[in-house]
């Protein structure tokens, strides 16, 4: 069997014998996720209605069994567990963001003059050229902030 080239990591591979030509990619799982990724967003692609259809079966089929989940729950007490901590822990998160908005919101200067205060430590290429670029952003929306906040 001949060696081909992966269609994502470039390295060279030898094909499963059942696959033979067909094989596109290696085994390596970042490349199987690409593929897969790639197939099924050429799928949906060609089957534009078909999320539409599935939905509407499934409402279909929801109708017809509407004690299916409180039964499922009634005999699965741990996925009911693992449910209300993530269900509590996406609640919490969203709080949290929420919470931070409002302190932003509440004084704004302050929250853009405490980001442009950050010492910028050199990790990156082109760093400096990004630092200057949000030093220019930060500095107008305090202008821009100040400006609005005085009386006409």
């Amino acid at each position: 069997m001949s060696q081909k080239h992966c269609l994502y990591c470039k390295e060279i591979f030898i094909p499963h014998p059942r696959k033979g030509d067909k094989q596109e990619t290696c085994g390596k799982p970042e490349c199987r996720r690409k593929r897969k990724r790639e197939t099924d967003r050429k799928w949906r692609a060609a089957n534009p209605t078909w999320v539409k259809e599935r939905r509407s079966k499934i409402r279909a089929w929801a109708q017809s069994y509407p004690d299916y989940w409180v039964d499922y729950r009634s005999r699965h007490p741990r996925y009911v567990e693992e449910n209300r901590r993530q269900t509590k822990e996406r609640v919490r998160t969203r709080r949290q963001m929420f919470a931070k908005q409002d302190v932003i919101r509440s004084s704004p200067i302050e929250s853009l003059r405490a980001i442009q205060s950050v010492r910028w430590q050199k990790a990156f290429a082109k760093q400096d050229v990004i630092r200057l670029q949000l030093e220019g952003i930060l500095g107008y929306l305090i202008v821009r902030e100040c400006l609005q906040n005085q009386p006409v």
